[in-house]
């Protein structure tokens, strides 16, 4: 008799979750979704080192460079550098042995 009430205790207890959902979802199909918009940065990328090589060192390096603007060295997030290049800096950068990838960076709005 026991089981039988806490049974029917539980399924009162869904039925009514799902209606207190059934009875919220209009209010949710009326919300937009913010997707936040992004854009290029002009001149700006996002470098991604290989394996093995030291962050900071090449970043170093890089700053020397002629035409390079080193923004910001990732520690944590990734293994490479946010720079500004110009074209020809870039050209060179993508045939560095030493580079996994070189991406444009992008201006993210919410």
């Amino acid at each position: 008799m026991r089981h039988r009430q806490s049974s029917r205790a539980a399924l009162l207890v869904m039925a009514l979750l799902v209606l207190g959902m059934l009875g919220r979802a209009p209010a949710l199909a009326g919300r937009t979704s913010v997707v936040p918009k992004a854009r290029t940065a002009p001149g700006q990328y996002i470098v991604t080192f290989r394996d093995g090589v030291a962050t900071q060192g090449k970043a170093e390096q890089l700053s020397q460079r002629a035409g390079v603007g080193l923004r910001h060295v990732y520690g944590a997030a990734l293994h490479g550098v946010a720079v500004s290049l110009s074209d020809r800096a870039l050209s060179q950068l993508r045939a560095d042995p030493d580079v996994a990838a070189v991406t444009e960076d992008y201006v993210v709005q919410a």
